[in-house]
This record gives structure tokens, sequence and C-alpha cells, in this order.
């Protein structure tokens, strides 16, 4: 288990690295492309295998995190959301399914802060709203 704050720069990495893949419209992955990434950032060879495991499970499961973010998010088309928020959610629903054992709750205030530095104005509360509402619900769990 990583210390705190490597907890920390993981979800913020996971969140750039998903952002990448956001604009690009690209959900391969490519293990050159995070090669590069980790490099460039100056990453914590420890910190590696749990990022891949997250980013792996949201690459694979892209499709069905979607369709959940889409039902809690209600008025919103998967769309028209901000590619950043969209990718604070996916690094952190894929971190929910990887860590069962994670506290929630702090992956969540993580995922708000990460939307208060990067996103827009208010999205810290869009993105809180839709992961509170998910953290209790077993259709997250159905993806494992």
């Amino acid at each position: 288990m990583l210390e705190s704050s490597l907890q920390q720069r993981v979800r913020r990495l996971n969140v750039q690295f998903l952002y990448q893949m956001e604009i690009n419209e690209t959900w391969i992955w490519d293990e050159n492309l995070f090669h590069t990434f980790w490099t460039q950032d100056q990453i914590k060879p420890e910190c590696l295998p749990h990022m891949r495991n997250i980013l792996l499970k949201v690459i694979v499961n892209n499709s069905s995190i979607e369709s959940l973010i889409q039902e809690y998010s209600k008025h919103w088309k998967i769309f028209r959301m901000n590619k950043v928020d969209l990718a604070i959610l996916k690094a952190c629903i894929g971190e929910m399914l990887v860590r069962k054992d994670a506290n929630k709750n702090i992956i969540i205030n993580d995922a708000v802060n990460i939307a208060k530095e990067f996103s827009a104005q208010h999205s810290y509360s869009f993105v809180n709203g839709i992961l509170d509402a998910l953290k209790l619900e077993s259709k997250i769990q159905d993806l494992a």
C-alpha cells in the first residue's frame, strides 16, 4: 500500500493520463505511452504497478464506466461533459474498482480537490455529487 502523499500523486497522474486519452479519444493501452508518461514525471517505481492497474481497469471498462457516469449525471450527456471532469471521475471510479478496501471518502475528497485545481469553477460539486452517489451503489462492484 502506498503512503497517503503518494496515493494523492498517483490520483493526479492518473487523471492527467486519462485526460490525455479523453482528448485523443484513444482507449487502447499503450505501454510506450505509459513509459514516456512516467519517465517524464519522474514517478517513483513503487507507484507504477498501482497506476497501471487502475488505468487498465478504466480502459477495459471504459464503456461501462461511462454508462454509470451517464446514469448518475442527470441532464448531462457524456459528450457534453468537461473532459477534465470525465478524467477525474474515471480515475476515481477505476481506483474504487481496484482498491476495494480503500476509503472511498478519501478518494472522493482528493477528486474534489483535483477538480478545484484543474477544472471549471463549480466542477468540484458535479464530481462530488456523482462520486458520492456511486460510492454506495452496488453497480460499481458489478464492473469489478
